[in-house]
């Protein structure tokens, strides 16, 4: 993955061009509500997705705390991240591109938050 800055195209990371990286992320709902939990969750995946694929870009850039969390529309989702271990036995690639595993798997809580 390249990172770069939009306005110039000047890499903005520590990382080398074109480097890419996978990593674990696993996401569940808290179970307090579980019918609200699936609607809220169906109608806000798209804002879900960019508010974890923003979390992940930006902890690849610089350590973010162990623990995050994200208020949305209507909901709000936990992060938090743990060693990867089983990432570290992996060996990918994705054509003749090798694929970099994460340090960090991330696990997030979904729940509807209070109106």
């Amino acid at each position: 993955m390249s990172i770069q800055n939009s306005e110039d195209g000047q890499n903005t990371s520590n990382h080398q061009s074109g480097e890419c990286y996978v990593v674990q992320v696993i996401i569940r709902q808290a179970y307090k509500n579980v019918v609200k939990e699936l609607t809220a969750f169906y109608l806000s995946q798209f804002e879900i997705t960019k508010a974890i694929e923003s979390i992940l870009y930006a902890h690849i850039l610089a350590p973010l705390p162990e623990e995050v969390r994200v208020e949305g529309s209507g909901f709000v989702l936990r992060g938090k991240r743990q060693p990867w271990v089983y990432g570290k036995t992996l060996e990918l690639s994705w054509g003749q591109q090798n694929i970099k595993a994460c340090d960090e798997k991330w696990s997030f809580e979904f729940e509807v938050a209070d109106a």
